[in-house]
């Protein structure tokens, strides 16, 4: 959601950036008259690994070694051949699929890739983005999330990427005249509890709401979707897959200075640097620029491990983070 701070600043909590391609989230800004401002790119981005700091642009760090570059791009063109062979409406019939669905994303990493190096900043960039360990996701749902996302230079990019441009005024300038629209047919904070289906329908129950439909979409992690019960019950193979996958860890934080200080330095604010606090930054102005927001998102296990911090511990381990990055 967006968050609007007392002088007026807003910050969004959730998803926040937009791309190309993405046409139906323009669809919604040109029908509620919401315009977009690109994602500041004019300076270099950083890539930290092992303590070094590599300033570029692009999507390859070049000032690492030779051998480590190597290996990303290799490994970077080949998920990128993969991904291309994926089927997006029924990826389970790719040619390949049975065997990258036995293997996860740590596992091939671990037989494809040889650089260590390469091999963290490709698991951060691959099952990091979808906050998940590389040994906790599968290949083949790794590809079909890349596919559909448009490939994983796309995924990863903002110039011309998935983060290249934001809504003025934050997603919620997107979602509030939604839900206005909505009006009472927008209920928040009401669980459903169980889904019943007959042959005329389905009856959702929460805690104290009943609503009868035609149809019901569940659009909830499968961890939470398992929590619920249905009528009649889910299939075993549902059921088990509801059991069993496991669940991303995602923390997304604000810090707010005065004026974003890094553009000065030739820095766009974009900086990864896998397996810490802060895994990857990014500048999070509003289109007026002012006051300076880096945006901190930390994925996976390093999130579970921040998570497990009280807030004033999180809070001085990233800030701590970010001072000596930046």
């Amino acid at each position: 959601f967006t968050e609007v701070l007392p002088d007026g600043t807003w910050v969004d909590r959730g998803g926040a950036w937009i791309g190309p391609g993405q046409d139906r989230i323009y669809a919604l800004m040109t029908e509620f008259g919401v315009a977009e401002y690109k994602q500041y790119t004019g300076g270099d981005a950083m890539m930290i690994v092992d303590g070094t700091t590599h300033r570029y642009r692009g999507t390859i760090p070049w000032s690492m070694s030779p051998w480590a570059i190597a290996n990303l791009g290799a490994g970077l063109l080949e998920v990128i051949q993969m991904c291309k062979s994926i089927p997006l409406e029924t990826p389970w019939s790719a040619k390949r699929a049975a065997q990258w669905d036995r293997v996860s994303v740590g596992h091939w990493l671990g037989t494809r890739i040889k650089s260590r190096k390469a091999r963290e900043m490709l698991e951060m960039a691959l099952a990091g983005t979808y906050t998940s360990a590389a040994s906790e996701t599968s290949m083949l749902w790794m590809l079909t999330q890349m596919a559909s996302g448009g490939g994983p230079v796309f995924v990863i990019s903002a110039k011309d990427g998935s983060q290249d441009a934001r809504p003025v005024g934050g997603m919620g300038a997107i979602y509030r005249p939604i839900a206005t629209e909505l009006t009472e047919a927008l209920h928040l904070s009401q669980p459903v509890r169980s889904i019943v289906q007959d042959a005329d329908g389905v009856t959702v129950r929460a805690d104290h709401l009943t609503v009868r439909a035609r149809r019901v979409i569940v659009a909830v992690p499968l961890a939470i979707a398992g929590q619920i019960a249905y009528e009649p019950m889910l299939s075993v193979d549902r059921s088990l897959l509801h059991q069993r996958m496991p669940g991303g860890a995602v923390m997304k934080i604000s810090v707010v200075y005065d004026e974003p200080f890094w553009r000065g330095d030739g820095l766009c604010g974009q900086s990864a640097a896998p397996g810490t606090p802060a895994t990857l930054t990014i500048d999070a102005c509003t289109d007026t620029g002012t006051p300076g927001i880096m945006c901190v998102i930390t994925e996976g296990p390093a999130a579970r491990a921040l998570g497990r911090l009280d807030e004033s511990a999180r809070r001085a381990m990233v800030i701590r983070e970010l001072v000596d990055r930046f």
